[in-house]
């Protein structure tokens, strides 16, 4: 009897997939191949997400842009996904179990065969091919699907590990928050689209105030829940844009690109009061931390990145030296 793992699929997919360099190119190449395979009028993947599966549909040899998110029940992404089973349907009609079946026999399609994206013990997702011609499909169909399923699988953990190790390599592991390697990679960036076409970027570095006197009374593990607390407010007062940066100890930066000065001013002072806001309890004691906060946009007279970061940095010292927990402008 034939084995999947015995099944042969075009070289060239294989190669494809061998030079993709993210989950993209893993999904474009899939969205070239299935087309030529199958002979088939429309293709989808589904990827797992935190909320559902992320639904990508494939039209005329091409990936779409990611569509809507289908709930972990009642479709037949999710059914594939969750058994890890295939499925052949040679009769697609409107009255089909499942609502995504019905909308393909509402555009036209008569037939799908479908596989799980897995690989070793894990799975990814789920990917189909639907089909107008009232085909019936036949062992070897369901046998290459899932080998392309398969084999596109492996490219995408593969890629998705490198990803998760990539952003390791950027975070801080206690606030999540980007680490100073990353800052510097946003900062060449953004200088680079200051130097070229003008675009403003603004910096607010923040440092708690009398950080230390907390970790000394309170202890290293209450001080780690202020830090973790105090990313928490600069996540939910950043714009989408915006980084969220811890540079090291209790200091951090809001990275903000396509900023003026005007712009950043209110969300740096909405930053200020958020921390000021926090209320922490040890053994019945209520604890308060307010933050420093230096402000630098970058202009004409400065002649690097390090040079808006020491005008930040020497604002914060400036907002330490005349009172702390206030927004301090540099010149």
């Amino acid at each position: 009897m034939t084995n999947v793992s015995d099944f042969k699929i075009p070289i060239g997919l294989l190669i494809d997939l061998s030079e993709t360099e993210n989950e993209r190119e893993v999904l474009d190449t899939f969205a070239r191949w299935i087309p030529l395979i199958f002979d088939c009028k429309r293709a989808a993947v589904g990827l797992a997400a935190e909320t559902g599966i992320r639904l990508f549909g494939v039209e005329d040899g091409r990936i779409s842009q990611q569509g809507e998110i289908l709930p972990f029940s009642d479709t037949v992404f999710a059914e594939i996904y969750s058994r890890r089973a295939s499925l052949i349907e040679r009769n697609l009609s409107e009255d089909s179990v499942f609502p995504d079946l019905r909308r393909m026999a509402a555009r036209g399609m008569t037939g799908a065969l479908m596989a799980p994206l897995v690989v070793a013990d894990r799975c990814l997702g789920a990917a189909g091919a639907a089909f107008t011609d009232n085909r019936m499909f036949s062992d070897d169909d369901i046998f290459t699907m899932e080998a392309v399923a398969r084999s596109a699988a492996s490219y995408l953990l593969l890629h998705q590990q490198v990803a998760e190790l990539n952003a390791q390599a950027l975070t801080d592991s206690l606030t999540k928050c980007y680490n100073r390697r990353h800052y510097r990679s946003l900062a060449a960036t953004a200088w680079n689209a200051w130097t070229t076409d003008q675009t403003p970027y603004s910096l607010a570095f923040l440092d708690l105030d009398r950080f230390k006197s907390i970790n000394d009374t309170y202890g290293h593990g209450f001080g780690d829940e202020v830090l973790v607390a105090t990313a928490r407010s600069m996540r939910k007062v950043a714009r989408d844009q915006d980084v969220a940066i811890r540079l090291g100890g209790e200091e951090f930066c809001l990275f903000m690109p396509d900023t003026d000065q005007d712009a950043a001013e209110p969300i740096a002072n909405a930053l200020r009061s958020a921390v000021e806001d926090l209320t922490f309890t040890d053994q019945g004691h209520t604890v308060r931390v307010t933050t420093s906060i230096g402000l630098a946009t970058v202009h004409d007279a400065l002649g690097s990145p390090g040079a808006l970061a020491k005008a930040a940095d020497d604002a914060l010292y400036l907002a330490k030296k005349n009172g702390r927990n206030q927004v301090w402008l540099a010149s």
